[in-house]
């Protein structure tokens, strides 16, 4: 009796506690105000994490994605204010900003047009692309029209460009300091931001796929976008070897693949490249290494280094064939040095389902050459 009396003062005595304690675990997932830092939503009294704050990002505040922000407006990586954004959008003021790329690759030409595209579209702008002095041409169309698909991308005839009004037409690159100033350029938060314009402004067109599969099938090469392990390698030589790039032989190609596959048996290589001894190197690297993999390329034996730039509709057709195949293989190795490379690990953002470093893309070299950058 005695026990009893005493079990029943005890929790009488604790039972404040215990319901106070059992208060405090329920109720601590959800104390944090407007503005505190916060990773969940059920941390938040609003039950509203966003951008890490509670309620979302206040105006001013860098952001990425929309749902960042409060006012539900991310306009070059800053929370804007709605009703100004909405305004400024529905002027009769708005005026169209025409890229027109002319003498520079397609690497570069499609990163600086991505880039310059999320910008200008981020401050009012419509976009259009008139590419008639672009020299990258494919039967009697510009690479852009001959490839891509144009329901995000506005492409203007002669015609068109003709009869525009009210439009912004600078030179190249006359706008370049505005636009790098305005956004990241290098590592995961340059990739964050253009990878989503590439996704929605640079996607392969039907009738570009037919004609890059009719190319692929007609160099016997394998369909890389199946289940099995596969790794791409762009190998840049030729005039980037003048001062831009040191040189990176193949072998160090072949350590960087083994050091990211993690000791997966790889199935398939293929070799992108201006310079066919480059593959040949690639092979005996991967040879002397144990990799058993079937080597394929579409490049010709008489190719000794890109100094000219593409000069004729088929090394067009080849090099956007290489772009489609890099951004399906599972692993990409390639040179962030080269803007080829930087736009196969944006288009990989697309395509490829892994986003672990870049979506698997990996660069030789040190320092800012192992992550993507806006030369």
């Amino acid at each position: 009796m005695i026990t009893a009396n005493i079990f029943v003062l005890l929790l009488s005595s604790t039972l404040p506690t215990l319901i106070i304690s059992i208060g405090h675990i329920v109720n601590e997932h959800r104390y944090l105000l407007d503005g505190a830092r916060c990773k969940r939503n059920d941390q938040c009294n609003s039950n509203d994490c966003r951008g890490s704050k509670c309620g979302g990002r206040d105006n001013d505040s860098w952001c990425i994605d929309d749902d960042w922000c409060k006012s539900n407006i991310c306009s070059e990586h800053k929370c804007v204010n709605q009703a100004s954004l909405k305004l400024l959008r529905t002027s009769k003021d708005v005026k169209t900003f025409v890229f027109r790329p002319q003498s520079s690759g397609i690497g570069s030409t499609f990163i600086h047009m991505l880039a310059y595209k999320s910008h200008f579209e981020g401050i009012g702008y419509k976009f259009s692309v008139y590419d008639v002095d672009f020299p990258y041409k494919y039967e009697d169309s510009g690479v852009l029209s001959a490839f891509f698909d144009k329901r995000n991308l506005t492409i203007l005839n002669e015609n068109d460009h003709g009869l525009l009004n009210n439009a912004y037409e600078p030179d190249f690159g006359r706008e370049r300091a505005e636009v790098r100033r305005n956004h990241s350029t290098k590592g995961l938060p340059f990739y964050e931001w253009l990878s989503k314009e590439t996704c929605k402004s640079l996607q392969f067109s039907k009738i570009g796929m037919e004609r890059i599969n009719d190319f692929i099938g007609k160099k016997f090469a394998p369909n890389f976008f199946d289940n099995s392990v596969s790794i791409g390698f762009h190998v840049r030589r030729g005039d980037k070897l003048d001062g831009e790039s040191p040189l990176y032989e193949g072998n160090k190609y072949v350590e960087k693949a083994l050091s990211v596959t993690n000791g997966s048996t790889i199935d398939t290589c293929f070799v992108a490249t201006d310079d066919f001894e480059a593959v040949d190197e690639l092979k005996r690297a991967l040879l002397e290494k144990g990799v058993g993999c079937e080597v394929y390329t579409l490049d010709d034996l008489n190719m000794h280094g890109n100094v000219e730039g593409i000069t004729n509709e088929i090394e067009t057709l080849r090099f956007i064939s290489e772009l489609s195949i890099l951004s399906r293989v599972t692993y990409f190795v390639g040179s962030f040095n080269s803007n080829a490379s930087v736009l196969v690990s944006l288009l990989r953002s697309c395509h490829t389902k892994d986003d672990y470093h870049f979506y698997q893309s990996f660069g030789v070299g040190n320092g800012n050459e192992q992550a993507p950058y806006w030369r």
